[in-house]
Parts: C-alpha cells; sequence; structure tokens
C-alpha cells in the first residue's frame, strides 16, 4: 500500500520497517556476486558512498575523539 492509501485510512503516519534493509541487502548481494566473479570492486566504485559521507553518517570523528581519550588513560 501506499502512503497516500494509508492517508485516506485516517493514519497521519505510515513505517516501512524493512524497506530500507531489503534494498541495502540487494545492493550488497549484487556486489558481492559482482566481486566474485570479477575480482575487484572497480566496476561499482561510482555507487559507492564516499569514505568521507560514511565518516559523516556514522560520526567517525566522535568515536575517534573517544578513542583519543581512553588511550591516554590506558598508557
Amino acid at each position: 500500500m501506499s502512503v497516500n492509501e494509508f492517508e485516506d485510512m485516517g493514519y497521519n503516519m505510515t513505517l516501512f520497517p524493512l524497506t530500507a534493509f531489503r534494498v541495502m541487502l540487494k545492493s550488497v548481494a549484487d556486489a558481492l556476486s559482482k566481486l566474485k566473479v570479477e575480482g575487484t570492486q572497480e566496476a561499482f566504485i561510482e555507487e559507492m558512498m564516499t569514505r568521507k559521507e560514511l565518516y559523516e553518517i556514522i560520526g567517525y570523528e566522535d568515536y575517534e575523539e573517544i578513542d583519543k581519550k581512553i588511550s591516554k588513560k590506558i598508557k
């Protein structure tokens, strides 16, 4: 069902909890199959998120700061 159909039924919010997960899994399976056949990731590098984008999404710099604080205490 579409969001509009849910709205027509009186719903104010619609969740599609597995949609993104299923899309992600298909992409992973396709990439791994291609990697197995071709032996390289070159064919799909343009489709990949950049390292910078990944680090921004996961807050990588925050974790680096935590690691620095922990390593100072350990030394």
